[in-house]
């Protein structure tokens, strides 16, 4: 499960990565296996995606957070400094 695309994975890295994953049951069949592996493989690159996202966010959100932390900063700064000139 590299990143390569689905139908291109051969039936036998398929069973490799369902027995791997201790996934691999008698009795099923190649589309029961390539169906199962499809959904793994879809999952994991939704988790991926939704990560990625999330990293995204994470990082808008701190210079949010720096910028009002900088804006309070400032004023509390100007707020006192300008007490000394009253």
């Amino acid at each position: 499960m590299n990143g390569s695309n689905i139908s291109e994975e051969s039936d036998e890295t398929i069973n490799q990565y369902l027995q791997e994953q201790g996934l691999l049951e008698e009795g099923m069949n190649a589309d029961d296996k390539r169906s199962l592996w499809k959904t793994i493989k879809l999952s994991k690159d939704t988790a991926q995606e939704e990560e990625q996202k999330r990293q995204k966010q994470a990082g808008k959100n701190l210079q949010s957070d720096e910028v009002l932390f900088v804006q309070i900063t400032f004023h509390v700064e100007c707020s006192q400094t300008c007490q000394y000139f009253t």
